[in-house]
């Protein structure tokens, strides 16, 4: 390997690292070990070859759903764990085959496993999708102080829910807790969306500015990840401004 292509890949390293902010400690080790430290580097923060072992079966979920849903089918009727039938029902909810996720995660509820809160968590979302939104309010009420539910998709849908059952004021509070700054572009545009259903469209405006304000301030790869949302917001904006 020659030295000027070294150096080449030590520079982009070093500036990788500033640009997105890594741990400063990074340059020493890409600086004082050159070969192996820009590798390393390259490895653990570029590549993220520490995920690289999941780029087989996520392919496979994106280009062949059903084959995956096959498989987990077939792991089920070997062995009828709770494991496995969470695996499935927790397949066909992203699949939007929600009633089949249902049947499963109902039927999981026994035992040690009668209060468990992914799957009550799972369920929120599975009665939305299914427009049973006092089912999906009721298996809320299970887990809404648990961590995990508040940081998941199926806070939204509660919230949606509850503006779905004629009880706006409760739906606005969780919505209005989701709007975090730099993070949960979709529960944000949902947001907005909601404030116009209400006739509030100069706070909705205001959430969709804000959302925008955003977008200058993110890196490449969060900008690739966000677009749809950013698109969805000026959109909105625009529409609010006729």
């Amino acid at each position: 390997m020659s030295y000027y292509f070294i150096v080449f890949i030590q520079i982009l390293c070093v500036l990788h690292v500033i640009n997105n902010r890594k741990d400063r400690w990074w340059i020493w080790l890409i600086v004082l070990v050159p070969v192996v430290g820009s590798l390393v580097y390259i490895a653990a923060e570029v590549l993220r070859l520490r995920d690289l072992g999941n780029v087989q079966q996520d392919l496979t979920k994106i280009v062949n759903p059903g084959a995956q849903i096959k498989q987990l089918e077939k792991r089920l009727a070997f062995a009828d764990t709770h494991q496995n039938k969470i695996a499935l029902a927790d397949a066909y909810l992203a699949l939007g085959e929600s009633q089949k996720a249902i049947d499963l995660y109902e039927s999981s509820l026994t035992g040690l496993f009668q209060d468990d809160p992914h799957v009550n968590t799972q369920l929120v979302s599975a009665y939305y999708q299914m427009e049973n939104y006092e089912k999906a309010l009721e298996r809320a009420q299970l887990v809404l102080k648990n961590k995990d539910f508040q940081k998941s998709p199926a806070r939204l849908h509660y919230a949606l829910a509850l503006e779905q059952l004629g009880k706006p004021e409760a739906a606005e509070k969780e919505l209005e807790a989701l709007d975090t700054p730099y993070t949960g572009y979709e529960n944000r545009i949902a947001y907005g969306q909601f404030l116009i259903r209400h006739h509030k469209t100069e706070k909705a405006a205001q959430v969709f500015e804000e959302i925008l304000s955003e977008y200058d301030h993110l890196n490449k790869l969060e900008k690739r990840k966000v677009k749809k949302w950013m698109n969805q917001a000026q959109e909105a904006l625009s529409k609010l401004q006729l």
